[in-house]
């Protein structure tokens, strides 16, 4: 199975670490957003053409004025999770469908006046993250950039009660909101604590509370691959940090059970990256919108000499990555989403659309938002690849 969560522009997030969770817990448990009309979503009869092009896939309709938000959807064993939006303004609402009948149950904010920021799913529990917006107060003194809460629940999926796992301890800027990744039987996160470290959180479906794993000097970018192993990406020690490239450090998280640890892997590039097996794939060029993936092996030293890999994605930079398959690798940007296939690139296909949502990938599945450019229902499609 993969799991995979697009950093589509947005890198991983930082956050205060929240203290008293345990009384923030007995403080929200049994409080829910309201619990809507359950509905049923119709399988679309014909998929336009910028998705269509993409390959043969299902598509579901949603109700007029309404559409998947930004940050995408989700699959978990059967079931799409999504923050959905109403007249493309702020998601308010979380949709949970069972896509082998369309059944939909659907959610309102947890908390009153905060938007639903992402839903991810590890086995039959889905984790709902809900951010408060600046015009919604509560920032008083900072900037626009500068004044999101946010607020992590655990709610299992035929429930209609969450319960708080984590929230901010102060408001802080748009980037720290938590970016949570799964490979559908755990989550991870990382957040920052007073101290000035950087932990990182593993949670299992049903568990009170999240396990630290791990404390890092600095926040970087987390990855769960298909069998369970943990990544971090981060800055190396006393590399500059700039908007082109810099040296990366890539060090797999030691967790619970008998793992093999990869060594450190370093290498030149942006914060966009992917494991598969015993390699990982990252764009090693700097933003300007040209340049190739490259897949080099893990444990692999930057300035080796040692030769990888390039795969030319066939859209403009920058971009984020994920392999769906051994052979057939997701990139998408703002300017379209392409499936490479590295076994016959002449079955390389490719969007341009801009109306797509930033495309997730799971158990070997592509899930994307479309919202058509004249008044047509808003569909959510997914492309089952073997």
């Amino acid at each position: 199975m993969r799991y995979r969560a697009l950093r589509s522009l947005v890198l991983l997030s930082v956050v205060m670490l929240v203290s008293g969770l345990t009384a923030c817990q007995s403080q929200h448990d049994g409080e829910s957003g309201d619990s809507l009309e359950d509905i049923t979503l119709s399988k679309a009869s014909v998929l336009p053409p910028d998705l269509d092009v993409l390959g043969s896939g299902q598509a579901w309709e949603l109700p007029s004025g309404r559409s998947v938000a930004g940050s995408g959807a989700r699959q978990v064993g059967h079931y799409l999770l999504m923050p959905v939006d109403a007249d493309h303004v702020q998601a308010t609402q979380t949709w949970v469908m069972d896509m082998k009948t369309g059944a939909t149950r659907r959610y309102a904010s947890i908390d009153e006046g905060w938007i639903e920021n992402m839903a991810i799913g590890a086995g039959d529990w889905m984790l709902r993250s809900e951010v408060m917006d600046p015009s919604s107060g509560g920032c008083t003194g900072a900037d626009e950039d500068g004044c999101y809460s946010w607020r992590l629940y655990a709610q299992p999926l035929d429930s209609t009660t969450p319960r708080l796992l984590a929230e901010s301890q102060k408001p802080g800027r748009r980037a720290s909101v938590p970016s949570l990744v799964t490979d559908g039987r755990q989550i991870g996160w990382q957040q920052g604590d007073a101290s000035g470290r950087y932990p990182i959180y593993r949670w299992e479906p049903g568990a009170r509370t999240a396990d630290v794993v791990a404390e890092r000097d600095q926040p970087g970018a987390l990855e769960f691959t298909d069998d369970g192993r943990l990544f971090v990406l981060e800055t190396a020690p006393g590399a500059e940090v700039t908007d082109t490239v810099y040296l990366k450090s890539l060090t797999q998280i030691r967790l619970p059970g008998p793992k093999q640890i990869a060594p450190v892997t370093t290498f030149l590039g942006l914060m966009y990256y992917d494991v598969i097996g015993q390699t990982v794939t990252y764009f090693p060029q700097a933003g300007d919108g040209h340049g190739n993936w490259l897949t080099v092996p893990l444990g692999s030293k930057a300035g080796t000499g040692r030769q990888g890999e390039l795969i030319n994605p066939g859209i403009d930079g920058p971009y984020a990555a994920a392999w769906i398959t051994d052979t057939k690798l997701l990139s998408s940007s703002a300017t379209g989403t392409t499936v490479y296939d590295l076994k016959d690139p002449a079955l390389t296909v490719t969007s341009e659309s801009t109306d797509l949502t930033t495309a997730r990938v799971s158990n070997g599945s592509v899930v994307i938002g479309y919202q058509p450019p004249d008044d047509g229902p808003a569909l959510v499609y997914v492309k089952k690849y073997d």
